[in-house]
C-alpha cells in the first residue's frame, strides 16, 4: 500500500470509528431513557395503587 492509498483509507477508517462511537452513545442514552420511563411508569403505578 503506498502513501495515496494510505491516507485516504486512514481517514475512512477514522470516519467509521466516529460513526460507530455516535451510534453506541446514541443506543446507551436510548437505553438510559427506556430505564428511566420503566422505572417511573412503575413509580406511577404504585403510587395509583
Amino acid at each position: 500500500m503506498n502513501h495515496e492509498t494510505r491516507k485516504p483509507r486512514a481517514i475512512a477508517i477514522a470516519a467509521t470509528r466516529t460513526r460507530d462511537a455516535e451510534r453506541a452513545r446514541l443506543r446507551h442514552v436510548s437505553i438510559v431513557c427506556l430505564y428511566a420511563a420503566s422505572a417511573l411508569a412503575a413509580l406511577a403505578f404504585g403510587l395509583l395503587g
